[in-house]
């Protein structure tokens, strides 16, 4: 591959990650908003079913996240060794942070349902 089609490639992949991020962010802000508004309100079924969707979801976007960051990684390395001027700073560990971070999201979503219909001590 050329330095310019890296370079296309890269930024084409960094938007697509992007794009991933900013669903799951809008996924999660849904689902805290939803947990907070009516989740005392829904029965079992309900919170459930809607927890299930979130689940499924989030995951989907997290693994399409730490794909394209994987990507993002592996064609900057590249660049980096086509044109040493552009080596700037690719670290494999960044998909490993991008995995903790939206596992982390999941979990604190959950926990905060959880909180929200859980019986509260007299």
């Amino acid at each position: 591959m050329t330095e310019y089609e890296l370079l296309d490639s890269l930024n084409s992949t960094a938007g697509l990650l992007s794009t991933y991020i900013t669903t799951y962010l809008s996924l999660t802000t849904a689902y805290l908003i939803a947990a907070y508004a009516v989740g005392a309100k829904l029965t079992r079924l309900q919170c459930s079913l809607v927890t299930l969707l979130y689940l499924i979801a989030a995951s989907v976007m997290s693994v399409a996240m730490v794909s394209a960051g994987t990507r993002v990684v592996d064609l900057g390395m590249d660049l980096g060794q086509i044109n040493p001027v552009r080596a700037g700073f690719w670290s494999p560990w960044v998909y490993q942070v991008l995995a903790a971070l939206s596992a982390g999201g999941v979990f604190a979503s959950l926990r905060f349902m959880w909180d929200v219909r859980a019986p509260k001590p007299d």
